[in-house]
């Protein structure tokens, strides 16, 4: 009847917990899956299934709520014991963990982050998938052409995982750089990922790379959104090829490379002093000009004085502030005398020549 669906589930569930179930269950389940399209029939019997079941109804598996990975995970690659026979695994752990690295989510109609989620799961779960089971696996997906899209998301968590497993991780970048895996940019963007994320265990791997190669990845010189390392990466690389605990021998293009970078770091850390100086410069230079118009001009004239020192002079001069009154009456008395020289002029105008030299002298000796 409807709605009877969930107790029929957890009715089956019990039938089936560590026994083998019957061909007619298996069928009856099959049939049922077929109507209803509801996975959670076949779920429990994923153990006695074709592999090739499995495998088409694995994207759906990985979707399905409340899914217990790891269990599923045990029942396909680990031996069980049903009804008192032991069952051989229908995947190795090998096998099982390439497979859901072969899910293509377009294909398949599964979310890219459910596939991650699934490959996290079996990297954390070492009960069924120990470190050199995911060595195994990440060997086999090495081979494939192209690489799977996680393979070296796969290698990253797997070294950070498994941190013993790091000289297999050197092994493999290198064999990986053998097969140009700057091709493939995705797989480029991971291997530098993996270089940056583990100090300076990968180096001597980076100085295997052709010189046009390495140049682009710690210069940013291909342009076009090439991945390269982090600046400061780049840096402790050739710092590194440098010191004494490199005992790789470096290569004069690779030499070459490695000082340019050197040098950059020096022109900006030499272009950064500057403009910190000269920042400085300017702060300084602000607030001298903050000063000195905080404290305004030193000496300011009194309006009271001025005026009184027009009106006691009944000449129309006034004491100017910072003249000595002596000069100011002496330019007083150069106007008066200038003021009646017309009228010695009109006096002598009717003598014998002469009068004007006679004026002309008169006027300098009282200038003088």
């Amino acid at each position: 009847p409807a709605g009877a669906e969930p107790l029929l589930l957890h009715m089956l569930e019990s039938v089936l917990d560590g026994s083998l179930p019957t061909s007619q269950l298996v069928e009856a389940c099959r049939g049922w899956y077929a109507a209803s399209g509801d996975v959670k029939v076949l779920a429990p019997l994923v153990s006695v299934l074709s592999k090739v079941e499995v495998m088409r109804l694995m994207p759906l598996l990985l979707q399905m709520p409340g899914t217990n990975l790891k269990a599923l995970y045990k029942k396909l690659a680990a031996p069980q014991t049903l009804s008192g026979q032991q069952v051989d695994p229908m995947f190795g752990a090998a096998e099982l963990l390439v497979a859901l690295h072969n899910i293509d989510p377009a294909r398949d109609g599964v979310p890219l982050r459910a596939v991650m989620a699934a490959v996290d799961t079996a990297l954390h779960s070492p009960e069924t998938f120990p470190q050199q089971v995911i060595a195994q696996a990440i060997q086999q997906m090495e081979a494939s052409v192209p690489l799977p899209p996680l393979f070296m998301r796969t290698v990253i968590s797997a070294l950070k995982i498994a941190p013993k497993l790091k000289p297999f991780g050197a092994e493999l970048l290198s064999r990986l750089i053998s097969k140009q895996v700057w091709l493939d940019k995705a797989q480029w963007r991971g291997f530098l990922m993996l270089i940056e994320n583990s100090q300076r265990t990968f180096f001597p791997v980076l100085l295997q790379l052709p010189a046009p190669v390495l140049e682009r990845c710690v210069l940013g010189a291909g342009g076009g959104g090439e991945p390269v390392l982090k600046r400061a990466v780049s840096l402790q690389l050739a710092n590194w090829a440098s010191s004494p605990e490199n005992t790789m021998q470096v290569l004069l293009p690779v030499r070459k490379i490695l000082d340019t970078v050197l040098a950059q770091h020096q022109q900006e850390q030499a272009a950064a002093a500057a403009a910190a100086q000269a920042k400085e410069q300017a702060a300084a230079a602000a607030a001298a000009a903050a000063a000195v118009a905080a404290a305004g001009p030193d000496i300011k004239a009194e309006p009271e004085e001025a005026v009184a020192a027009v009106d006691g002079s009944g000449s129309g001069t006034a004491e100017v502030k910072g003249e000595p009154a002596q000069q100011q009456q002496q330019q007083a008395g150069a106007t008066s005398l200038g003021a009646a020289a017309p009228a010695a002029a009109v006096t002598d105008a009717g003598g014998a020549g002469g009068g004007d030299e006679e004026f002309q002298l008169d006027f300098d000796e009282d200038e003088e």
